[in-house]
C-alpha cells in the first residue's frame, strides 16, 4: 500500500484494500495465542508439536503470499520509473530506486529468514530478527528523506492520471501533417528562445502551461510525433547547452558541476550520465577536444 501511494497519485484507500493486511494480522493474532497460553503456563507437548506444525504451514503460505506482493511491487516500480520520465526532467530523487534495490534484494532476505527460523540455533534467529529491524531502519529513513513526486494540484493530477494509466488515455483526433508541423515548430521554437529546460525543476505540466496544452496532449504528441518522452526532449537540450558552455574560453573557469547547474541538471552524475548517453564521451573529455 505504501508503494501504491508513492506511484499513484490519485489512488484513494478502499475497504477491500484492507485485506492486504489480513495474512500480518492472523500472524499478529497467532503469536499473541502463542503467548497467552505461555502465560498461563498451559503449553503441552502435544500442543507445542501442533504449533510447531501449523507454523511450518503458515511461513510457507506465508512466504508465498509475500513474494507475490514482492513481484507486484518491482513490476510496478519498473513501471515508475519508466513513466515517470513522461513528466520529469530530472528523475533521480522521484524514481524510488533506493525501494527498488531493497526489493530486489528481499528475495535474498526472504529465503534466509525463512531457513534461519527452522533452525535451532538461537543466534541465527536472532540474526535473521536483526537484519529484518535494519531493514525497516532503512526504509523509514529514505521515506523520511523521499521527495514528494507528485507535486501538483488536482487538476494537474487528473491530467497526469491520464499519462499514468495507459488504459485512460484518451483517443486523440488524427493530425493533419500541418498541424503536427505548426504544433512541432511552436514546441522546438519555444525551448530554443525560452529556455525553461534550464530550469532544472522543469516538468510537464509546467511546460504545457506555457505552450498552452494540456499535459496529457503534449505527452502525446512528444511520444507519437517527436518520438521521444519528456524527460529525453528537454535533456537533449540541455546537453546541447552544455556543450556550448565546454566549448566557450570565457567559462572554462566552470567545473563539471558548475556546467551541469548552467545547463539545468541538478546533479553532476545525472549530467554525466546523460551527457555520455547522447554524446558517447565524458563531458571532460569532450571539453577536453574542443579546447586543444
Amino acid at each position: 500500500m505504501a508503494i501504491i501511494s508513492f506511484i499513484q497519485p490519485t489512488k484513494k484507500f478502499k475497504p477491500k484494500d484492507a485485506l492486504f493486511f489480513l495474512p500480518f494480522v492472523i500472524d499478529l493474532l497467532t503469536k499473541l495465542r502463542f503467548v497467552l497460553i505461555h502465560r498461563s503456563g498451559d503449553l503441552t507437548p502435544e500442543y507445542l508439536d501442533e504449533a510447531y506444525f501449523s507454523s511450518g504451514w503458515y511461513k510457507t503460505l506465508f512466504l508465498v503470499f509475500s513474494s507475490c506482493l514482492l513481484a507486484a511491487s518491482v513490476f510496478g516500480l519498473r513501471r515508475h520509473q519508466k513513466r515517470i520520465k513522461e513528466l520529469s526532467s530530472n528523475v533521480q530523487r522521484i524514481d524510488l530506486k533506493w525501494l527498488y534495490y531493497l526489493l530486489s534484494a528481499m528475495p535474498l532476505l526472504m529465503l534466509t529468514s525463512y531457513i534461519f527460523n527452522f533452525s535451532n540455533m538461537d543466534w541465527l534467529i536472532n540474526l535473521a530478527d536483526l537484519v529484518q529491524v535494519g531493514v525497516l531502519f532503512y526504509m523509514g529513513y529514505h521515506t523520511i528523506l523521499q521527495k514528494e513526486i507528485f507535486p501538483y494540484t488536482i487538476a494537474e493530477l487528473n491530467d497526469i492520471e491520464k499519462i499514468i494509466e495507459i488504459r485512460n488515455v484518451p483517443a486523440h483526433p488524427q493530425l493533419t501533417e500541418a498541424q503536427v508541423k505548426e504544433t512541432k515548430e511552436k514546441i522546438l521554437t519555444f525551448l530554443q528562445y525560452h529556455k525553461p529546460y534550464l530550469e532544472n525543476d522543469l516538468t510537464l505540466p509546467k511546460l504545457a502551461t506555457r505552450l498552452g496544452y494540456k499535459s496529457h496532449y503534449l505527452s502525446y504528441f512528444l511520444n507519437n510525433h517527436l518520438n521521444k518522452n519528456f524527460y529525453s526532449l528537454i535533456n537533449e537540450f540541455r546537453v546541447e547547452e552544455s556543450k556550448n558552455i565546454l566549448r566557450d574560453t570565457s567559462k572554462s573557469h566552470l567545473n563539471m558541476l558548475g556546467v551541469a547547474f548552467e545547463s539545468g541538471f541538478n546533479s553532476k552524475t545525472a549530467f554525466n550520465t546523460t551527457f555520455r548517453r547522447i554524446t558517447g564521451v565524458t563531458p571532460s573529455e569532450y571539453r577536453k577536444n574542443h579546447m586543444d
